[in-house]
């Protein structure tokens, strides 16, 4: 897995606010299939790849290209799907997943059961309960009114003393909330 590192030393250097080329993004992407092939399911591996893979889902958002767009996701997809299979207990992959499976337009009722578990499963993970809270408001009002219960939850949370943390991402959802 030491041919997989750079996965991990490219995430760095973005999170440390470095711009990744276009060139340098293809070439990360491109060791993806072979992360599965080879059955790397090192946290170490795994997490930088999905970093990077959403990092490429954001770029090509705006792309008027439909079909890189949805070659974008179905590799996304497909790649989360394989996270999740080596880490079946990870609620930020589902909660990723989500997001993806979302954007494809999935059914409510999927979108719930990924939402619902990653909910379950990272209750009050720094990463996952603020991306949960801003991905609740782009749901369809199906998926809304079938999580509810679970948004509810991350707002307790949120709004709980040990919530402060992260209050100041959402500095308003308490005082809408009581």
């Amino acid at each position: 897995s030491a041919r997989y590192s750079v996965l991990g030393a490219t995430m760095d250097r973005v999170l440390r606010g470095n711009k990744i080329t276009d060139e340098r993004m293809a070439e990360m992407l491109a060791l993806l299939p072979s992360v599965s092939a080879d059955g790397v399911c090192r946290t170490d591996i795994i997490k930088p790849a999905i970093g990077l893979i959403l990092l490429d889902v954001d770029r090509k958002n705006t792309t008027a290209d439909d079909a890189v767009w949805h070659r974008t996701l179905s590799d996304a997809e497909r790649f989360l799907r394989y996270a999740l299979n080596c880490q079946p207990y990870d609620g930020d992959i589902w909660l990723r997943l989500a997001m993806i499976r979302s954007m494809e337009g999935a059914l409510p009722e999927e979108l719930a059961t990924l939402f619902i578990t990653s909910q379950r499963l990272a209750p009050v993970h720094p990463d996952t309960l603020p991306a949960r809270l801003r991905l609740w408001p782009t749901l369809d009002a199906e998926t809304q009114r079938l999580t509810t219960a679970q948004r509810n939850k991350d707002i307790a949370m949120l709004c709980a003393p040990t919530g402060q943390w992260m209050r100041k991402q959402f500095p308003n959802m308490c005082a809408v909330n009581r």
